[in-house]
């Protein structure tokens, strides 16, 4: 599992999650959790090396990292939605969403780890999923078709 982010003054979400990934860690799970910011090709190339990317909320829901995930075919490992998105990616399809309440995190990802030809399947649609959906020029091209509709 990879986590890169700030967790202390952001989302109490990524606070408990951080005692559930400690608990994966402490039960031998592989947990790449760097504590220095990543030059960007180095931040990639190791969320590219781990099955699952815990992507909590922070801030905000939507987040970048859900989207980079993909493209690095890591799962995104994220706790459930609060907004409505577009062309949102699905749980067991495109991610793995978890409950919040404590133990959902670490269940979702033992379940999810149980399966490592699911977690291919799901790591490519996800990346055909973003490219579709979540570049920079698929939002155009749904903000260019949205203005010129009828």
């Amino acid at each position: 599992i990879f986590f890169a982010g700030s967790v202390e003054g952001n989302s109490t979400v990524r606070n408990a999650g951080l005692a559930e990934i400690e608990r994966l860690k402490a039960a031998g799970y592989r947990i790449d959790q760097p504590t220095e910011r990543l030059p960007y090709d180095a931040f990639l190339e190791r969320m590219s090396r781990s099955w699952l990317a815990w992507s909590p909320e922070g801030m905000g829901w939507d987040c970048n990292r859900h989207y980079e995930a993909s493209i690095a075919q890591a799962v995104p490992l994220m706790n459930r939605p609060t907004i409505i998105r577009h062309a949102p990616l699905l749980d067991g399809v495109h991610g793995v969403y978890y409950d919040v309440e404590p133990g959902g995190l670490e269940r979702a990802a033992l379940a999810a780890l149980a399966d490592k030809d699911r977690l291919k399947h799901m790591a490519i649609a996800a990346r055909d999923h973003v490219f579709a959906h979540h570049t920079r020029r698929a939002y155009c091209e749904r903000v260019l078709r949205m203005a010129l509709e009828p």
